[in-house]
């Protein structure tokens, strides 16, 4: 179990607690702790992706830009949809931060 799992147990009492608590680091699939943004944002950002995909033709190469502010949960989503996708294919992720 994570250590941000953990904490689900005991959750933060204080602005402070809260802040020494918070991690920058991608929720794998299925984690407790992700909530779904498909409300807020309009689109399902893993449907969408796996709806392109599906659709675009073979030997033609599927260009996807994904940006965001550090930490709003684009690895997060990005896992989400290689854990939906791996059955069918065979998914590469690459992790350029060093």
């Amino acid at each position: 179990m994570s250590n941000g799992s953990a904490n689900l147990k005991n959750p933060a009492e204080n602005l402070e607690d809260a802040h020494g608590r918070l991690t920058l680091e991608p929720l794998a699939p299925g984690d407790p702790r992700y909530l779904d943004c498909a409300p807020v944002r309009g689109i399902n950002v893993v449907q969408r992706l796996e709806t392109a995909l599906r659709l675009h033709k073979e030997k033609k190469f599927l260009h996807q830009l994904f940006t965001g502010y550090r930490g709003d949960g684009k690895t997060t989503e990005l896992k989400r949809f290689i854990g939906n996708i791996e059955k069918d294919y065979l998914p590469l992720y690459f992790n350029t931060e060093s």
